[in-house]
């Protein structure tokens, strides 16, 4: 077979599966979210994620708006920059959006933590199956399938574009927040 055949037909693999990861990443995370928030938390726990929630933004009430988007971008980045890891990432990010329902279902954070919630679910959802799609393909080269580096190339590449575009998405939720 032709290394361009090999690539057309990769392509072709990319292409059709790519949706169906997209689904199955998208469910998954979903299904966690709302797992999460389908558990009734005991009501200590709910005052000790308001506090927290209260201390933080009283923390960065006095900063600029620049240093206060900073604080809430690290914040953000250090509880999801596990997702970023391909195929293991799909593991935290269910993980975390249990979390995040647990906490969104606490009265006192309201609908404007179901939104933030939301919003990191869609900024994670990005890498993790671009994540996911470039494990598999490195599973299928490490079982010496024919795959050219220029396909590996484009997965890293394509992963990388998904990791932007997480990562801005995660600026606007911390600049908007």
């Amino acid at each position: 077979m032709e290394a361009n055949d090999v690539m057309r037909e990769l392509m072709r693999w990319y292409i059709k599966s790519r949706l169906v990861v997209y689904a199955a990443v998208l469910m998954s995370l979903l299904g966690a979210f709302l797992m999460g928030y389908a558990v009734s938390s005991p009501p200590s726990y709910a005052a000790e994620v308001e506090a927290s929630v209260k201390s933080f933004e009283a923390s960065i009430a006095g900063m600029s708006f620049l240093a206060a988007s900073l604080a809430r971008f690290a914040s953000l980045l250090g509880t999801v920059w596990i997702s970023y890891i391909p195929i293991a990432g799909l593991w935290y990010a269910a993980y975390a959006m249990v979390n995040l329902g647990v906490i969104a279902a606490i009265p006192a954070i309201g609908y404007g933590g179901v939104a933030s919630a939301i919003a990191v679910m869609i900024a994670m959802f990005f890498p993790v199956a671009e994540g996911l799609m470039l494990g598999f393909t490195l599973v299928l080269r490490a079982i010496k399938k024919n795959v050219p580096s220029r396909f590996i190339r484009y997965m890293w590449t394509q992963y990388v574009v998904a990791i932007v575009i997480s990562l801005v998405l995660l600026g606007l939720l911390s600049a908007g927040a």
